[in-house]
């Protein structure tokens, strides 16, 4: 797997969850959790990506970053693969990768189990599964700690059927069922003008842009600001701390724009205005949003 295809892979994950470990991204993915910190840095030049520190690290994506693309498991990836009769490489390794975790967990917890065996334990992915273990085992030693008898589950399967006809399985069907009910929702309500109670429709945030670097060089420049530059021009919100709120609107105001965000539906107790079709037609560029 090259680096772009394993990045590629960790926004499906991080798309269909919201919010993910280090250690477990690095299990699945079969790498250590430093290629994955690495990843991690690249993606957030391009995708709303958010760190946080402690417990083994945790990467989260922006609420509003729904693209809405296709997501399946590593298990059911190789479940389908295998029903087309060429069960693909990468899903089985995470696979293998989580068997072994879920043994060794168990094992900590004086289950009964037994060690599965594999052609994928090769160094790299048994790093990423100790790194991952490690971190669970941390995190069930802290609940023993706060809590005389915790409840502690290893792949636990839950009973969906009351709410998904048929859902009998691990949480992450049930988030899968959930994501396409919200992909099926919003796009009745932005492109066909559905009406949901408790919901509405409102314009997605964006991020600035400059209009032309070499206007926003020249102007920034003849202010006396020199240490504008990395390898590339820096950053609006950058560039923004360096001259201060009030010189960089003087200076490079009117090289900056910020484009309309795709509209997105929300709960109404979401603090933005909500978007109406006559407005977003007006905005963005005549589109129809009415129903057919």
């Amino acid at each position: 797997m090259t680096a772009n295809e394993r990045r590629a892979e960790i926004m499906r994950i991080m798309t269909a969850r919201r919010q993910e470990s280090m250690g477990r991204l690095a299990l699945e993915l079969g790498v250590t959790r430093r290629t994955i910190r690495s990843d991690i840095t690249a993606l957030t030049v391009d995708y709303p990506l958010e760190t946080q520190r402690g417990n083994g690290g945790c990467v989260k994506v922006a609420d509003w970053y729904h693209p809405h693309r296709t997501i399946l498991s590593c298990e059911q990836q190789c479940v389908l693969s295998e029903l087309i009769g060429n069960c693909d490489a990468y899903a089985a390794e995470g696979t293998a990768g989580h068997a072994l975790a879920e043994h060794l967990i168990r094992k900590h917890l004086k289950q009964r189990t037994t060690r599965p065996t594999s052609e994928y334990y090769k160094d790299e992915l048994l790093e990423a599964v100790d790194e991952y273990v490690s971190f669970v085992i941390g995190e069930i030693e802290d609940a023993k700690r706060e809590c005389q008898s915790p409840v502690l589950l290893v792949e636990q399967h839950i009973d969906a059927s009351e709410y998904v006809d048929g859902c009998f399985g691990k949480a992450d069907e049930l988030s899968k069922w959930a994501a396409d009910v919200y992909a099926f929702a919003q796009d009745e309500a932005v492109n066909h003008g559905k009406a949901w109670p408790g919901f509405k429709v409102v314009e997605g945030r964006s991020i600035r842009k400059y209009t032309d670097e070499a206007d926003v060089v020249q102007a920034a420049t003849a202010a006396d600001y020199k240490d504008i530059y990395k390898k590339t021009l820096i950053g609006i919100g950058e560039m923004e701390k360096l001259m201060g709120k009030e010189q960089f609107r003087s200076i490079l105001g009117q090289y900056v724009t910020k484009p309309h965000g795709k509209l997105t539906l929300v709960p109404e107790s979401d603090r933005r205005e909500a978007v109406t079709a006559s407005t977003a037609q007006d905005d963005l560029g005549g589109k129809d949003f009415s129903p057919d």
